[in-house]
């Protein structure tokens, strides 16, 4: 059965920063899905990705999908070389983008982002299925 997860609660970001640490428990499947909902200022850079952790919290090491997908333009890319769900270098669309990780061999996760520019702004949330 699927567990719905809020990985991070929709919010304005103006910077970089990481969320919360979010329990996975048993779950070994994770689909991450990014919302951008507005953005505003001048963005240079918007980065996110997921991290995971062996010890509960300690230590973070990036997590990389297995598949990404942007759900606005229906196209999928396989990321093998890349932690990120998005990496864009201007300010995002406003739509979503799906990330699924087939394993997850942690007991921890936590969204991480970078957003540089000039009084940059976006708001997003991320929400997740485990199995």
């Amino acid at each position: 059965m699927a567990s719905p997860m809020t990985l991070l609660a929709s919010a304005t970001q103006t910077g970089s920063a990481s969320g919360a640490t979010i329990p996975l428990n048993t779950v070994s499947m994770l689909d991450a899905i990014l919302t951008v909902t507005a953005t505003s200022g001048t963005i240079t850079a918007f980065k996110l990705w997921l991290e995971g952790s062996v010890d509960g919290g300690t230590t973070w090491a990036p997590m990389a999908p297995d598949v990404t997908a942007d759900a606005s333009a229906l196209t999928c890319a396989w990321t093998a070389a890349t932690p990120f769900v998005v990496n864009v270098s201007a300010a995002p669309a406003l739509q979503s983008w799906v990330a699924r990780y087939k394993q997850t061999p942690c007991n921890a996760v936590r969204v991480r982002w970078t957003l540089t520019g000039t009084t940059p702004s976006v708001t997003f949330a991320v929400l997740a299925c485990g199995k």
